[in-house]
């Protein structure tokens, strides 16, 4: 499966650096189908004019984000 996620300018730079390697998100139905191994697609906002790909290779779940 193919995930699309739109990333403000400052955090598609750091996650293009390499600096930001982990992505935390609220686990909504759209994110439950999510699996190790799936492709998420990372485009910079505002005009999704750059592309940056990554495979989950673990996923975590949390009962907050404190």
């Amino acid at each position: 499966m193919e995930m699309v996620v739109h990333l403000d300018s400052d955090i598609f730079e750091i996650v293009k650096l390499g600096i930001k390697d982990v992505e935390a998100r609220i686990n909504d139905e759209k994110r439950r189908k999510l699996s190790i191994g799936d492709k998420l697609i990372f485009l910079k906002r505002p005009n999704d004019d750059e592309r940056l790909e990554a495979t989950v290779t673990d996923l975590k779940y949390y009962d907050s984000f404190a």
